[in-house]
């Protein structure tokens, strides 16, 4: 029922996202390149703190036999951005559409899925050029790429499920933006990200897996570092979380989206 009035009214939703692509990058001069200079700029910084300074090795791809921590860094790395620039852009969303919220009637969760939909479409942009750059360095990733498409497709779904649910708690307390800030940077050294999970420890490893972005860099890294598939495991946990928490953030937005109009 939920997915079906979703759909229903799928060409608001649609029109909302092209706004949010439009001004996503309004009036900036280099605009959509900067969607590319981000998550680059970002790697590089990581690359020479961590692969030079600190000389962090990444693992040998397996079986792709690929040695360069830059790329494995770039494979965990633009999933990451896309998850926390999507929350932290939704967390505000609502507040800062006050007046609409207030006077029109809509679906609220349109608000938040548009964001997350814009910014799905610069992280496809993204993988597409780390894929070009995998295979110039001799990573055949093309036959993986239907793979790749639907783990990030799921981890659209698990972004907007746990942004729906930010988003709505936003509304009614708006600490949780600075929470959020805090727990987010938490969250990014809790994931295995800037370095290989074979550097937890084995006593930890069990609570690393319980963190869905763990999972996700690591089926991503397998597909485009590694060639190979993750196990079965890993992508039975992806679907169950990801849908599951869509379900329940959108679910529990639409139940607190009752007295919007009035908290704001």
């Amino acid at each position: 029922m939920i997915v079906l009035d979703l759909f229903s009214t799928r060409e608001l939703l649609w029109n909302l996202t092209l706004r949010e692509l439009r001004t996503r990058y309004k009036r900036s001069a280099l605009g959509w390149l900067w969607s590319l200079l981000n998550p680059l700029g970002t790697m590089l910084v990581f690359a020479l703190v961590f692969g030079e300074i600190l000389d962090v090795k990444a693992p040998l791809g397996n079986p792709s036999q690929l040695d360069s921590f830059p790329l494995y860094l770039l494979c965990g790395l633009l999933p990451w951005s896309f998850f926390s620039t999507s929350v932290t852009t939704s967390m505000s969303n609502l507040v800062g559409n006050a007046g609409l919220v207030r006077k029109v009637w809509f679906p609220r969760e349109h608000l938040v899925l548009a964001t997350v939909i814009a910014l799905m479409v610069s992280l496809a942009i993204e993988y597409t050029l780390a894929m070009v750059a995998l295979t110039i360095v001799g990573n055949f990733v093309l036959p993986w790429v239907p793979l790749i498409a639907i783990v990030l497709l799921l981890l659209s779904l698990f972004t907007a499920g746990l942004s729906l649910f930010l988003a709505a708690a936003n509304v009614y307390f708006r600490d949780l933006t600075h929470l959020w800030t805090i727990l987010a940077q938490m969250w990014f050294y809790a994931t295995p990200i800037v370095y290989p999970l074979t550097l937890v420890p084995e006593k930890y490893k069990f609570v690393y897996g319980l963190n869905p972005m763990t999972r996700f860099v690591t089926a991503l890294r397998n597909l485009a570092y590694d060639m190979r598939m993750p196990t079965g495991a890993t992508i039975a946990y992806l679907f169950v979380v990801s849908i599951g928490t869509f379900l329940i953030g959108l679910t529990l937005f639409r139940r607190m989206s009752r007295r919007f109009a009035e908290e704001l």
